[in-house]
């Protein structure tokens, strides 16, 4: 299994959700994010740079992974 995929089985078995943080230019963990099911939440800021927050539910993780 995959160490991402082990951090997520980890942490939805104590939340509901979880929240990713991606610099506003990353495509690529943006693209790697909203494949995973995550949804864009808006816009933030972190350590003074744009980002835009994402969140990934138990429930949605768990149909992506079905799929």
């Amino acid at each position: 299994m995959a160490l991402k995929a082990l951090m997520l089985e980890h942490a939805f078995g104590s939340v509901e959700s979880v929240v990713f943080t991606v610099g506003e230019l990353n495509l690529r963990s943006q693209r790697a994010v909203l494949k995973l099911g995550a949804v864009l939440e808006g816009p933030t800021s972190a350590g003074g740079a744009p980002h835009l927050r994402f969140r990934l539910s138990r429930a949605a993780y768990s149909a992506r992974k079905q799929q």
